[in-house]
This record gives structure tokens, sequence and C-alpha cells, in this order.
């Protein structure tokens, strides 16, 4: 996972903000990891390719900018497959394996998200799923991926790579 650049002074300050306005945001302090096709301003964002290696997120994707808005704490980006297109999440920087078995892999094209939810390094991530990207990651961490019915969240734009009709969809882990 790609580290996001503490903000503790920010943090510190929009805090102090919320308890004096409206009260505090709903996901204060969670910590999610977002798959590296949602673009995180000032993160790398290759979208999988090696070919992205030296790209860097001009702005967050406004699903980024949702999670934020509501008090996330981002943790950073996570492997994913090149342009969320494959079964298995292999790119150029690492494979993304399962945290409960380091000899198989984590699935694809959300593996680094889903294990790092189920290794606990992240409270929930960001990811997307049209034919099993996150459910079937999901399944071989030992995670929940569910996929809302279509209708049933607020569509954004979809980052650079992705179909026109993907869905962000949060892994949850298992209780």
């Amino acid at each position: 996972m790609r580290a996001e650049p503490p903000a503790p002074a920010a943090g510190e300050a929009r805090l102090a903000a919320a308890r004096d306005d409206e009260g505090l945001p709903p996901l204060l302090g969670v910590p999610p990891s977002v798959k590296d096709t949602w673009p995180v301003a000032g993160l790398p964002f290759t979208a999988g390719p090696a070919a992205f290696d030296d790209r860097t997120a001009p702005a967050d994707a406004a699903a980024v900018g949702t999670l934020r808005a509501a008090g996330a704490v981002l943790l950073g980006t996570t492997t994913a497959a090149g342009f969320g297109c494959s079964s298995c999440t292999e790119t150029v920087f690492a494979a993304a394996r399962s945290p409960y078995d380091l000899t198989r892999g984590a699935g694809g094209s959300s593996g680094g998200a889903a294990a790092s939810v189920a290794a606990g390094l992240a409270a929930g991530a960001l990811g997307s799923d049209v034919g099993g990207s996150f459910r079937i990651p999901a399944a071989a961490c030992g995670a929940v991926g569910p996929k809302p019915s279509r209708g049933r969240t607020r569509r954004a734009s979809p980052p650079p790579g992705h179909w026109p009709d993907r869905w962000r969809t949060p892994p949850c882990r298992r209780t």
C-alpha cells in the first residue's frame, strides 16, 4: 500500500470546527484504503499497468472526495489489476496476496484493497465491481465485498480505465 502523508494539524482543526458547528462527520477517523484505479490527489496513480508507474494523481476522484468530506482518514492506495480488468492482482509494484496464506493470490482486480481490509491494515476500502472485481478478492481474503444493487447508491464519475457502469463498493471485515 502506498501511504498518504499524514496531516495531523489539518485533522485537528477540522475536528475542532466540527465540534463548534454542525457536529462530527459520519466517518471521522475511519481509515480506509483506496484501490489504485481511483485517483487520490498527490499519490501515485497507475491504474495498475507499469506504463504509468511515474504518474501522480492531480486531484481526487469524486468518491475519494466524498470519503474525505465524511471525515475518513485515507491510508493510501492499494495494488490493482491493470485498468481493473483482470482476475488476478499482479502489477509492477507487487502481487496482492491473501493475508491468510501468502502462497495464494488475493484475486482481482481489487485484490490489494480486499487484502488490506482482511489483514487489518484498513477499516474498509474503496474499490469497484462489475464482474466480481471486489467480491472475488473479498472471498479469497476472508472478507465481505458487497455490490450494491443498481440504483441503490449514487453513481460517481468513473475513474480513468474503468467501464462507465462500474460501481464503487466497500469491503467490510468479517465479523
